[in-house]
């Protein structure tokens, strides 16, 4: 067995094979080397660095891995087990992820009504259905106290608003810290909204909204 240093000078997508330039004394190209099934294709960029293992003499022998720079992120579906995650198989080459933010101060006064509302909408196409992963954080402060309260960040999907609640209980004047909840679930074909919004559930304090994000991923469905 012998390990060598290549680079990467073509790389065929449809057979998940490469042409490698070994380094050496005097290096030589080897034509359609195979390509580990852990390696996603987005890593097989012309002129990136990779370790090409030969099992024996006259082997075409494996690209076992790159390593030039930073990758961006990717996914394979050799790299998931099943029963790991609900989706064995993933149809995208990598999640996609889109993110709403905003560093606005709202103030919260009147107890159960929508105070300010972070959305973003996925086209689903027909026929389809996406899984989705939602992550948000909002940070609350109490500027004027008088008794405990509850502040809520909820997250919704389709136009519904289901989903993960969570609550910080504001104890003083001076208190201020984040809440953050995550849900996921599946999206039918057609437009959605997927939305993170914040509530106050009692009106016995004046307290604000500092800033908030939205954070969504998703995929299709297998």
């Amino acid at each position: 067995m012998e390990i060598h240093r290549g680079i990467v000078r073509a790389y065929d997508s449809t057979n998940h094979q490469a042409d490698v330039m070994i380094y050496g004394s005097m290096s030589r190209v080897v034509l359609s080397v195979p390509v580990s099934h852990s390696i996603g294709a987005e890593l097989m960029t012309v002129g990136a660095d990779c370790g090409v293992v030969f099992f024996a003499p006259g082997d075409s022998g494996v690209v076992m891995c790159t390593f030039t720079g930073a990758p961006d992120p990717w996914i394979t579906s050799a790299l998931i087990k099943d029963g790991e995650i609900e989706v064995a198989d993933l149809a995208f080459s990598r999640p996609m992820v889109q993110a709403v933010s905003t560093v606005s101060t709202q103030v919260l006064t009147t107890s159960n009504v929508i105070y300010s509302t972070l959305q973003l909408t996925i086209v689903v196409p027909t026929g389809e259905t996406y899984k989705y992963f939602l992550q948000a954080n909002v940070e609350f402060g109490c500027s004027s106290y008088t008794n405990w309260n509850l502040d809520m960040l909820r997250l919704g999907a389709g136009g519904a608003l289901v989903g993960g609640i969570q609550s910080m209980r504001t104890q003083s004047a001076t208190s201020r810290s984040s809440v953050s909840c995550a849900w996921a679930g599946t999206l039918s074909a057609g437009s959605k909204t997927v939305e993170a919004i914040v509530l106050k559930s009692l009106a016995r304090n004046t307290e604000n909204a500092y800033r908030g994000h939205l954070v969504v991923t998703y995929w299709q469905s297998a």
